[in-house]
């Protein structure tokens, strides 16, 4: 619920509506990140539902989460504002198991592994310490996210550094 309200406060702040926040996230995010088939959908009252409901190509959402994997910055240019990255990676004091950030999953372990969640099983799963990113799409049965988890950890796994 938190991204959601989040989005209706950004989207009062650029004003506008609907096409107002449209426009900001082409302007601010979309196009300097050169995404060219992100469709963020909006509820009946014109918020964007910032918690899920955002559709792209696999390459946009790898362009979202490369945007993570380098603290922010995009070609050189400054696109969020400095310590963010590390902020949302940081899990909150008052998250269930110490597993939520602002606005990411925080997987707990040695890699400082952080995830945006699809509600579907989909997931963009960001590794700093191994220079690594994985995006994930399709859709997954609410029983079988668990197959899921298990295969991006078993991913991830295969580019952990192997001891000498």
């Amino acid at each position: 619920g938190g991204s959601n309200l989040l989005s209706r406060l950004v989207s009062e702040i650029v004003g506008g509506g609907e096409a107002g926040m449209r426009e900001f996230m082409k302007r601010e995010l979309f196009d300097p990140l050169g995404m060219t088939s992100a469709d963020p959908r909006f509820d009946e009252a014109g918020t964007f539902v910032g918690s899920s409901h955002f559709f792209a190509s696999a390459r946009d959402f790898a362009r979202f989460g490369y945007l993570y994997l380098r603290g922010g910055t995009w070609d050189g240019q400054q696109i969020l504002p400095p310590g963010w990255v590390d902020y949302s990676r940081t899990s909150s004091a008052i998250s269930p198991q110490g597993c939520y950030g602002a606005h990411f999953w925080v997987i707990p372990g040695s890699l400082g592994l952080f995830e945006c969640h699809g509600a579907g099983g989909q997931r963009i799963t960001i590794s700093p310490k191994l220079d690594l990113l994985i995006v994930r799409l399709g859709k997954t049965e609410p029983h079988k996210v668990g197959a899921v988890v298990g295969y991006c950890k078993r991913l991830v796994d295969t580019f952990r550094p192997t001891a000498d």
